[in-house]
């Protein structure tokens, strides 16, 4: 069993229990946005950055407006 930690639907999972359905829309006819956002803790640990913030959060949208979301 994996100890990794999911972010699904407004809270943490572990790995293992996210699950979609099968027959979901987004699986069948691609009607979904993905975007990875990477955050790096810096130095101790105290504090993090995100990289190229402004690219993910732009493409997000721009995947958004094609599905008219």
């Amino acid at each position: 069993m994996s100890k990794e930690k999911i972010w699904m639907n407004g809270k943490y999972l572990d790995r293992s229990e996210g699950v979609i359905n099968i027959s979901t829309s987004a699986l069948h006819y691609g009607t979904s946005i993905f975007e990875g956002i990477l955050c790096i803790m810096a130095g101790s640990g105290k504090t993090s950055a995100v990289f190229r913030l402004q690219d993910h959060i732009d493409r997000m949208f721009e995947s958004a407006g094609v599905l008219n979301y």
